[in-house]
């Protein structure tokens, strides 16, 4: 599949796909180091998209095993179906552009890095609760496939949010991997987000990504970055290859969310899984919101009947 580009403003489409379904619009809602996305426009379904440009420059020619990953995310995307995991309608690469394209799931709210930072709460725990919950439910998903399938890359920017649902998603599988065997070894990630054994360059499986929404849980709790005092890459690095907690898990008053992190960031081989940890009191569904749900249930059921 290929694309074709002409002129125009931030209002107007600049390129559209092959098959003409999809519009990009000159409108930049996020960028990385070798990646735009704009904001595009599906006229079949007649919804907003995520259109991402992912530019493959020479120094990524070079790292071959990460080219071959983000060369394989569009169809990794496409094969999962889970409603808290980011939907990827569509990917092609334009060999002649060197430009990888991606068509996803559009979500105005943002990530939950930005949503938070907007939305500041003292008393959200409930919110927080029902995040971590469906997070926790996607990353059971992709561990539960057959071979199981590694994210490598947990943290509060690449969860996006719903904010008239309170739905959340968990996006960017860049970094994400089927495991074939049961181990690997290579460092891919954000740093300040990976396991210990991951850092030590040991093998590891898909309890890496534990650890990382363990710190991401933190994160959303205390709104600052695990280790944010060290002054350094490498201070933090050695304590965290030290198994050193975090100095801000100190600030979680929530003793079940203590709790919960704390189970997270155990040495790999006394780690829980993600199924275990749905059982965790954290986010457990309460005997309350279970009754609530049932009731909301039936009350729908009622009106559907009725009109």
């Amino acid at each position: 599949m290929a694309s074709t580009s002409q002129g125009g403003n931030n209002n107007e489409d600049i390129e559209t796909d092959s098959s003409g379904r999809y519009e990009r619009y000159n409108e930049i809602i996020g960028t990385g180091k070798t990646k735009t996305v704009y904001k595009g426009y599906d006229k079949e379904a007649g919804t907003e998209i995520a259109w991402s440009k992912i530019h493959i420059t020479e120094d990524l020619e070079k790292n071959e095993g990460f080219l071959k990953l983000l060369l394989a995310e569009g169809d990794l995307m496409k094969s999962l179906d889970h409603e808290n995991i980011v939907k990827c309608y569509e990917s092609w690469v334009d060999n002649e552009e060197k430009t990888i394209h991606m068509i996803t799931e559009y979500f105005p709210s943002g990530n939950l890095l930005q949503y938070l930072r907007k939305h500041k709460s003292e008393d959200n725990n409930a919110e927080i609760k029902n995040w971590c919950r469906q997070i926790l439910d996607a990353i059971a998903y992709l561990h539960s496939q057959t071979p199981p399938i590694v994210h490598r890359d947990i943290k509060a920017e690449n969860i996006f949010i719903n904010e008239e649902t309170g739905s959340v998603k968990l996006a960017d599988f860049g970094f994400a991997l089927r495991l074939e065997q049961e181990t690997c070894n290579r460092k891919y990630g954000t740093p300040r987000y990976m396991a210990p054994e991951v850092h030590k360059g040991k093998d590891y499986n898909q309890l890496a990504d534990i650890y990382s929404f363990g710190l991401c849980v933190l994160e959303i709790l205390t709104g600052e970055q695990p280790y944010s005092e060290c002054s350094s890459k490498v201070e933090f690095l050695l304590l965290v290859a030290d198994g050193v907690k975090p100095p801000e898990l100190r600030k979680v008053k929530d003793n079940d969310a203590y709790d919960f992190i704390y189970r997270c960031l155990a040495p790999a081989s006394e780690r829980p899984s993600a199924i275990e940890l749905l059982n965790d009191p954290f986010v457990a569904p309460s005997f309350s919101s279970i009754l609530s749900a049932r009731f909301l249930s039936l009350v729908q059921r009622v009106c559907s009947c009725i009109f």
